[in-house]
């Protein structure tokens, strides 16, 4: 499958998610659950973006800017994502950084969508986006284990601290 299609696929998922997350009134089971694997998807598409997608761009494209302020948008997310891990869900500020999170990430979405996936079609080809989509999901999928085992891992310790 076309790497840009597999991807716009989860962009549409994650816009989805986060208006459910950045609406809800309290934040129950669900709503924890439903963040659990939001954060655990999006830093897998993220990882796999940059492995597969992203330096292929850079070698390729005439105006590598896109390519770098992607990484940029990446690592803030990355940041704000790991403060909202960390925070309890009942603390009000959750909620508000909840929501610029959801901005950026709906931000980075229209631009790589409209910039980005512009530069891919130019650049690379059709048979080559088709065989970065394989890779790219086996990537993206070795990138969730990892986050997941990171936050078992962390639990786990959290848990032997008390």
């Amino acid at each position: 499958m076309n790497i840009l299609d597999t991807i716009r696929d989860d962009h549409d998922r994650y816009k989805d998610q986060m208006e459910q997350l950045v609406q809800s009134k309290s934040m129950g089971q669900s709503e924890k659950d439903l963040f659990q694997r939001f954060s655990s998807d999006i830093t897998g598409h993220m990882n796999a973006e940059q492995q597969t997608l992203y330096p292929y761009l850079e070698e390729q494209s005439k105006d590598k800017k896109h390519v770098l302020q992607a990484y940029e948008e990446h690592h803030v997310a990355s940041t704000v994502m790991n403060e909202l891990k960390s925070m309890e869900q009942v603390d009000e500020r959750w909620m508000a950084k909840m929501q610029v999170l959801s901005e950026l990430v709906k931000h980075h979405i229209q631009e790589e969508e409209s910039v980005i996936f512009k530069e891919a079609r130019e650049s690379l080809g059709e048979q080559r986006l088709n065989e970065l989509g394989d890779q790219w999901e086996s990537t993206k999928q070795q990138a969730m284990r990892q986050s997941e085992m990171g936050g078992m891992r962390g639990a786990a310790s959290s848990r032997s601290q008390r």
